[in-house]
């Protein structure tokens, strides 16, 4: 499966924080609400939205949050309810911003016709990195998988 060089721009972003945690990373395919599926050492496996706002900065987000275009957040939400652990992130040029959308109540979110809001108080971990290389020192393992067609 092709992927588009910002897509595997994020992937590898996420793999620099958060990879290290993970056995596996598999890429979704186009059109999913998700971006990868990541499994740990026990065989858990985590669903997750990569946001790329590597041109930007943690800052520009820490005080309003994020919006999900309603048809991708329904997406995200379908997938909670069939018990996937499904995440939100959003990288930065200076770190990430992780949204756990299971713990997600109402009193959380503004839903609009368009969007949903979620302020960076519902985040589940925000990370700044100044002066971080960018640099992967373990290789991402990319597999696509006739079930993210599924989706």
């Amino acid at each position: 499966m092709e992927i588009s060089k910002q897509t595997e721009q994020s992937i590898a972003e996420f793999y620099r924080h958060l990879g290290q945690r993970f056995k596996e990373v598999e890429v979704a395919s186009e059109g999913a609400p998700i971006t990868v599926c990541a499994r740990d050492n026990e065989d858990k496996e985590y669903w997750i939205r990569l946001v790329n706002n590597l041109n930007t900065s943690v800052e520009t987000r820490l005080h309003t949050g994020t919006t999900i275009e309603n048809v991708v957040f329904y997406g995200l939400y379908s997938l909670v309810s069939n018990d996937q652990n499904v995440f939100h992130m959003e990288l930065f040029n200076d770190g990430y911003i992780l949204w756990y959308i299971n713990d997600l109540t109402p009193e959380q979110m503004r839903v609009t016709d368009e969007e949903v809001a979620i302020g960076v108080t519902s985040a589940l971990h925000v990370q700044t990195n100044s002066g971080s290389s960018g640099k992967i020192d373990t290789p991402i393992q990319i597999e696509g998988s006739s079930y993210f067609n599924k989706i």
